[in-house]
Order: structure tokens, then sequence, then C-alpha cells
């Protein structure tokens, strides 16, 4: 499936696992943030949460189409809508943070 972006898909942004690449396929697939070296298991079941637009096959994904016990737990658009208006409202002004970048590059 990931190797799907590499093949006409649009690039897919994840959480929870980070890969590594060479010019035709995924190498290796990990679960967890950049530090973790837990490798993905082939044949195990993971959760994992999609919007509907992916599982509908949307940015040429056609492998999310044949997920196995699927289960939609609400529209995406809905649930982020129902996340802000349950926010609290800010009691104090929220004020802009400017940062001074030497050279204006940015390194990682």
């Amino acid at each position: 499936m990931l190797n799907e972006q590499f093949s006409g898909g649009r690039g897919l942004e994840v959480a929870g696992l980070h890969y590594t690449y060479n010019d035709k396929e995924i190498v290796d697939v990990f679960v967890g943030d950049k530090s973790s070296s837990e490798k993905i298991v082939a044949n195990k079941s993971y959760t994992v949460v999609l919007n509907n637009y992916l599982t509908g096959g949307g940015d040429n994904f056609p492998t999310f189409t044949k997920l196995k016990n699927s289960e939609i737990i609400g529209i995406d658009t809905d649930t982020f809508i129902n996340y802000l208006k349950a926010m609290k409202m800010c009691q104090q002004p929220i004020h802009r943070v400017a940062f001074k970048l030497k050279n204006s590059v940015l390194s990682c």
C-alpha cells in the first residue's frame, strides 16, 4: 500500500510509523516515531484511522478499498467540527510569536 504513492499516488502523510525507501520501493516500515526500531510484522493486524476519501481509494490508493474489518466511526469533517465545538474559548488573547532566522534557512 505504501508503494502505491510511488506509482501514481500523491504521497501519503502518516503518523505512528515511519519507513525507509530507495528509488523503487519501501524498504522497511517501523511502528512508532523515528526513534523506534520496531519493524512492522507482515501478517499482524494493526488499527489505523483513515479519512473517508482515502478509504474510497482517493489519491490513487486502491488498496484502501479492500480493507478487512473496517468500521466507520464518523465522517472526518464532522468529527473535526464536533471537536472544535467542544473546545473551550481562550480567556486570554493569543499573541503571535515572530522568529528571526539566521540566513533565512531552516535546518533539521
